[in-house]
């Protein structure tokens, strides 16, 4: 099976995210949701409240140390047993460095727990794709 993404998913180990939309035309809104994995190219969040198929969101992660945020428009949404809603996120450019950093090892990572020996890291990972990507 071929995988559809043009980057790899990696995990999410900060999850607190800020996900802000316009709830009407003079509104616009930040909800807090759960980041559970990002690429360059998008997300999977948990957010408590329904969101609309192809909405326009803003990501940010909920820290004060990574202030980076990107545009995305919403996927999919699906429903979960627990009451909350799953929705896949495909960014509108590709995600700021420091934002998937800050996803994937935190706001100040140990060096113990940056890397796992069979892996490669998420700087490896984001490094080689922006030098086999670059225009």
């Amino acid at each position: 099976m071929k995988n559809r993404r043009r980057t790899p998913r990696l995990h999410a180990t900060e999850f607190r995210v800020w996900l802000g939309l316009w709830v009407s035309p003079d509104r616009f809104e930040a909800q807090a949701a759960r980041i559970e994995n990002i690429s360059l190219g998008g997300a999977r969040i948990v957010s408590l409240s329904p969101l609309n198929r192809s909405q326009s969101v803003w990501l940010r992660m909920g820290t004060p140390a990574c202030m980076e945020c990107v545009g995305a428009t919403v996927l999919e949404v699906e429903k979960l047993p627990e009451g909350d809603y799953a929705v896949r996120l495909e960014f509108d450019a590709p995600c700021p460095r420091h934002l998937i950093l800050t996803a994937t090892e935190g706001c100040i990572p140990h060096p113990h727990f940056r890397r796992q020996p069979d892996r490669a890291s998420t700087r490896e990972i984001v490094a080689s794709h922006e030098l086999t990507h670059r225009s």
